[in-house]
């Protein structure tokens, strides 16, 4: 399944991608346009 859909499901996901994937700045972008996040909060950590 991909992120958005397990997502729908799970109220938390881990991403595991390799560099230059688009984790940084796809991903985000993706969640916020999401029909299900209902102005819920994305918390994003990276190191």
């Amino acid at each position: 399944a991909g992120l958005l859909e397990a997502l729908a499901v799970n109220s938390r996901a881990v991403l595991e991608a390799p560099p230059g994937a688009g984790k940084t700045t796809l991903v985000p972008l993706a969640l916020l346009e999401a029909a299900w996040r209902n102005d819920g909060k994305i918390i994003m950590l990276e190191p």
